[in-house]
């Protein structure tokens, strides 16, 4: 039998094979007939168990997801953290950014380039993917930006590769940078918290004045030239409740179909500001509204611990595969652990820029341990239906150490679940409904 959840929802209950791609709305009746009939040839036979049969779900799902045996490490993609320094002071900001004001040297960032593209060259992928992102403003390192971006796309024309270029920025762009990034970017993604009151008492600039109307004038300017962007939001337990007013804020705002949501985590700037993380069951009900709201705009939300379409075992490249590098030169697989003073750089930096040979250095044994921190390992997430969509959630969250068998789950758990949940619901829903315009058309 494929691996199936019983998922209580209401006064009946959802039934869910994550592998089988299969779910089904049941009563209590026939949760008990499954639980205990199937061996049972006149409970198996029953009628109603016909569609379960026909869509899978009580029969040998396919394999769960997992790294290949012959799994090796070969990056394409880099993501460039140009520089700590930031002209936001976000009352949040998991890595206080603008507190320290490093800058990379050219020397990492041309071996990062070249990096990625001799994996690329290696392994056969035709495309490689820089990105800028760090624990600062990317944008304030602008030099450094510009000049990978040329180099990267002068190298990979040489060697006969695509490129791809992506930044996640403040959105404090001149009309010079956005010229720029309009003719040599694929996409950026803008951080934008809401509407004006919103944004402003949450991203201030480090003078203590708002920022959205400086971010505003930014997106406008892109929509005017059809350049992709995406904007994403942290929802803090003051705005939780907006986050439907947000939808229609973007949506009446902006040319934009796509929001990403997330809640605010408590670290960072966050321990001396006092500034809170929404309550989970606040954020899963609003974050509902929002995606109701959002369909009836011809738009869609997404939060990141609660991908349904996405069968997964790592929640994202931490877990092995990822390839950052620092202002320092240091190697993280982890966004969020960007210092090498972090308690959990001892877990995922496992590499670092070596001045004499012009290029890094990996540590193999901890590059081993990081791809063992994979839902399949995690004892907590065993019996969750979650499991293979969030993969046991942000590492660097529930899993500072480093050790699978401390993974304990946090607030995002409780998030993941009603909202997984609710999307199973609708998915059921909107599935019944096609049936039914489909039989009544016959």
């Amino acid at each position: 039998m494929a691996e199936l959840f019983v998922i209580p929802h209401g006064r009946r209950y959802l039934l869910y094979a994550p592998l089988a791609r299969a779910a089904a709305l049941v009563n209590e009746a026939a949760v008990a007939e499954l639980r205990t009939g199937l061996a049972d040839r006149e409970t198996a036979a029953a009628p109603w168990l016909e569609p379960l049969r026909t869509s899978r779900m009580l029969e040998g799902g396919p394999a769960p997801p997992t790294y290949p045996a012959s799994y090796g490490f070969a990056p394409h993609e880099v993501t460039i953290f140009p520089t700590s320094d930031c002209n936001l002071r976000c009352v949040y900001c998991y890595a206080d950014a603008g507190r320290l004001r490093r800058r990379m040297p050219w020397p990492v960032a041309r071996a990062a380039v070249d990096q990625v593209v001799s994996n690329a060259r290696r392994v056969g992928a035709p495309v490689c993917i820089i990105g800028f992102h760090g624990g600062g403003e990317p944008s304030l390192h602008w030099d450094l930006v510009r000049r990978a971006t040329d180099y990267a796309r002068d190298l990979t024309a040489r060697n006969g590769l695509e490129h791809r270029i992506h930044m996640a920025s403040n959105g404090l762009l001149s009309r010079r940078q956005r010229d720029y990034i309009s003719a040599n970017f694929s996409s950026i993604n803008v951080s934008v918290d809401g509407p004006r009151d919103i944004h402003d008492r949450q991203r201030p600039t480090k003078g203590g004045r708002g920022s959205f109307d400086a971010i505003m004038e930014t997106l406008t300017d892109l929509d005017e030239r059809k350049f992709s962007y995406g904007v994403r939001s942290t929802i803090t337990a003051r705005s939780v409740d907006r986050m439907p007013e947000m939808v229609d804020f973007f949506a009446d705002t902006l040319k934009l179909t796509y929001l990403h949501f997330e809640p605010l985590f408590y670290c960072g700037r966050c321990v001396t500001t006092k500034w809170q993380a929404p309550d989970e069951r606040a954020f899963a009900r609003a974050f509902g509204h929002a995606m109701a709201r959002a369909k009836a705009r011809g738009a869609s939300v997404f939060y990141s611990g609660a991908r349904l379409d996405t069968l997964v075992s790592k929640f994202c490249a931490a877990a092995g595969d990822g390839f950052s590098v620092t202002p320092e030169g240091d190697v993280t697989s982890c966004f969020e652990v960007c210092d090498s003073r972090d308690p959990r750089a001892g877990t995922y930096h496992y590499g670092r820029f070596d001045p004499s040979r012009r290029s890094f250095t990996f540590d193999a044994a901890k590059l081993a341990r990081l791809r063992e921190l994979r839902v399949d390992n995690f004892a907590f997430c065993r019996d969750c239906f979650c499991k293979w969509h969030c993969a046991g959630d942000c590492l660097a969250k529930v899993l500072p150490a480093g050790d699978p068998v401390r993974h304990r789950g946090s607030k995002r758990c409780g998030m993941n679940r009603q909202i997984t949940k609710l999307q199973l619901a609708q998915l059921i829903e909107t599935g019944a409904q096609e049936k039914s315009h489909g039989q009544a058309s016959d």
